[in-house]
């Protein structure tokens, strides 16, 4: 496989999870007003993540697309994803999409971590 296409479609981003007695959709309401400055979470009807039950942010956020994803009293996963289509965007040599991915995370879970109806996993 060249280069170019390589690099075309890297994944970057990552999911936090976390455990909460609130339902999904008042999860959605809390972390939009808390985090994403109202932004509507929505989607519940397009069954996005099969038979778990998601929801999601319809604007992209910096490029990333947001679900939050998961069933009351067990957990929940708050996940970004973004896909660079692009290989004029990134170079191999230039970015560790580990570090990125990881660095991210962390500040993720540092945030979520700042909202108390939130049990974050340290995984």
């Amino acid at each position: 496989m060249d280069q170019e296409r390589e690099i075309n479609n890297i994944l970057l981003g990552t999911a936090v999870c976390f455990k909460s007695e609130l339902e999904l959709l008042e999860l959605g309401e809390l972390i939009s007003n808390r985090i994403f400055g109202g932004l509507h979470f929505g989607g519940l009807d397009d069954h996005i993540c099969e038979e778990i039950p998601a929801i999601y942010i319809d604007e992209s956020i910096l490029g990333f697309q947001v679900i939050l994803y998961g069933f009351r009293e067990e957990h929940y996963c708050l996940d970004f994803s973004l896909y660079l289509s692009s290989p004029r965007m990134v170079g191999k040599d230039i970015l560790n999409y580990d570090f990125i991915n990881n660095g991210f995370r962390e500040h993720m879970k540092f945030i979520l971590k700042q909202i108390p109806e939130l049990d974050v996993m340290d995984e």
